[in-house]
Parts: C-alpha cells; structure tokens; sequence
C-alpha cells in the first residue's frame, strides 16, 4: 500500500490524503493525484496561484510535469544529478554564496536548462554540510569493502600457500561473483579496479582503490543537488527553502510509522475497504495530534509529537474511594493528579486540562 499525503507548512496538517497500490511507480502515482490535488486544495481556497508544489526527482516524468502546467499549480522538483554531466562540472568560481540569506552552508548556480521539453529555472545547490555527510557514509562504505575485498585475498592466497587444503576450491568465476557482490553498492565501482585471473589453478584477485575517481566525485557529485522549477521570478533562496519544506511531509510520515501511537503498519486488514479505513483513522489522528502540536508551537513549546504525547499520556488522574462516613450511604471520593514535572504542569496549564478533571 502506498500512501499520499498533502500537509500545511505551519505544522503539517493533513489538507488530503489517497492511497493507491503498493507495487505502483511514483511517477504514475504522481499524475493521477494531479487532478485530484488541485481540487482539494479549490476546495480549500479558490486562490491557487500561489500554490508550490514540492516533488523530488522519484516523481519525474515527461507526463507529470505537462499535467502540472497544465493546471493552475507551481512546483520545485530535483533532477538526477548523473543524468547532467555538465552542471555537475559547473567551476566553482560560478557558484554563489546564500549566506546572506541566513543559509551560511550553501552556495548556488542559477542557470536555465531544457527538461522534460520545457526550458526551467535550473539551480545547482552545494551544501557544505551535505558534503560531510556524504562523505562520511561513503568513507564507511569504502572501508567495509576495502575488508571485503582482502579478507577475498587473503583467502585466495592461505589456499595458493598450502594452509588450507580441505572444501571446496575456490573456482574464478565464483570468485569474480564474490568481488561483484562486494562491489555492488553506489560508486564502488568506479572507486576501487578489481581483476581476477586464473594462476597456478587457483583464481588471483588483485584490486586497489582510485584515489583520482575519489577527488572527481568530490569535485563533482558530492554535496550537490539539482533543483528545477517554472517559478522564475523566485530568488536562490527561496527555490532552496521550498525544496527543503519536503521535510515537513516526511516529518508526517515519520509520525504515522510510530508503532506506539499513529501506528500505520502493522495493518491487519487485507481487503481495500478496509485499508482505506484503517488509513484514515490514522490520517485522523495525525490531524488531531497536528493541530495540538501547532497549537502548543504558537504557546512556546517546541515539542516533537512523540514527546508531546509521552508528556500528556503520563499526566494521570488518581481517584481514590473511600467507606462511606458514619451515617452516609455513598462512598467518599478524593481526585488528585499525579505528580507532575515542571513541564507537564505548564502544559496542563496552557491546555487548561483542569477542566477535564473530575469535580
């Protein structure tokens, strides 16, 4: 089951939500919710011309972006960075900084391009600290195969030494299919040569890593994002910010995987009908804890859903019933609240959850 979801900027309300099959692409998803989308959001303002709508390059296609321009919406969407050589090879003496506006981190080419048959406003974005990240995962991914291979070779050459004599003998292609697993992740490779060859009966893997592949990624892929939109009159900064608000809609999704509250999966439901159901009660309760969450945002509080419910569902009622009194029928009640931290009693204020509590 997949699962579409459009939510507000301020506090990621559900506006809209659709589900369609598991096993279907993005990019057809994409263009039949098109239509949909644009009368929910007529629904919800007549004014569209300034709704943006923000996609990333999974939702690409030649359809897709003719179906937006067809309809009174906007969009910023990314591109496959390999699939525009040329840009990715933009001198860096061309990039300017946004530090100006408030992004410190990021440097920007704006330049125009034809995509998808349409000429775009096209932005190559470099993120200093995507590029660490970036870096970082890939100097773990180089490091494990660097073992891969030489645990291989070490293997290969107890066996060509006589130490291991007992098992199966290693055959050449095998080995080649072991070095092509290892090998098999992002980028590996073109960062490490590998041979293997047939010696004295026995496969020889002789492989080294190539520093010069590793500085061309550096200089031209890592920490770079290309960013594609028909709002030309947006400037650099304003195209990046609406790139990055897809933070927002994964935000939403995070909370619906929550296995403890929201609770999308497990589903134990195997008929549409009642999937579409079980969505929509999740769909419900990510509206409601949304628009608590916004509500406690504009008081102050700056809490993720998860602590904002861990704080609220801790906040306990403690009856106590005791024997009636000497001449009384009914049993005496006594309400108190459960001990409170300093910032569950400034929400039970702020809630004014006192009127909830019994008489």
């Amino acid at each position: 089951m997949g699962l579409a979801l459009l939510v507000t900027a301020d506090g990621h309300v559900p506006l809209f939500h659709q589900t369609y099959p598991g096993n279907q692409s993005d990019a057809p998803t994409f263009a039949s919710l098109t239509e949909a989308l644009v009368e929910r959001v007529k629904q919800l303002d007549e004014e569209l011309e300034h709704v943006t709508l923000v996609f990333d390059k999974g939702n690409n296609s030649e359809a897709n972006l003719a179906s937006v321009d067809q309809s009174p919406l906007h969009f910023v969407g990314s591109l496959v960075a390999t699939q525009h050589p040329e840009l990715l090879a933009t001198p860096d003496e061309r990039f300017v900084s946004l530090a100006a506006a408030a992004l410190p981190a990021v440097r920007v080419y704006r330049t125009t391009k034809e995509v998808f048959g349409q000429v775009r406003t096209v932005l190559v974005t470099y993120n200093e600290n995507l590029f660490v990240a970036q870096s970082k995962t890939l100097l773990r991914e180089i490091a494990k195969r660097q073992r891969g291979l030489a645990e291989i070779h070490a293997r290969l050459e107890r066996r060509r030494r006589g130490e291991v004599r007992g098992g199966r003998r290693p055959t050449l292609e095998g080995t080649r299919n072991a070095v092509r697993e290892i090998l098999k992740g992002r980028h590996m490779k073109d960062l490490f040569e590998a041979e293997v060859t047939l010696q004295d009966e026995l496969p020889l893997l002789t492989y080294h890593f190539r520093p010069e592949a590793w500085e061309q990624l550096q200089k031209t892929l890592l920490g770079k994002t290309l960013l594609f939109t028909d709002k030309d009159e947006w400037n650099d900064a304003e195209i990046v910010r609406a790139y990055r608000s897809q933070h927002l809609i994964e935000a939403a999704f995070r909370g619906m995987k929550d296995p403890h509250h929201i609770a999308l999966r497990p589903q134990h439901h195997w008929t549409d009908q009642k999937v579409r159901v079980h969505v929509f009660t999740c769909v419900l309760a990510l509206t409601l804890l949304s628009l608590l969450r916004r509500e406690l945002a504009g008081e102050g509080f700056e809490l993720s859903m998860r602590r904002m419910m861990e704080l609220l569902s801790n906040i306990r009622e403690v009856v106590t019933v005791f024997p009636p009194a000497q001449g009384q029928t009914d049993p005496t009640l006594r309400t108190t609240l459960s001990q409170l931290s300093d910032e569950q009693r400034a929400l039970f204020k702020t809630l004014d959850l006192a009127r909830h509590t019994a008489a």
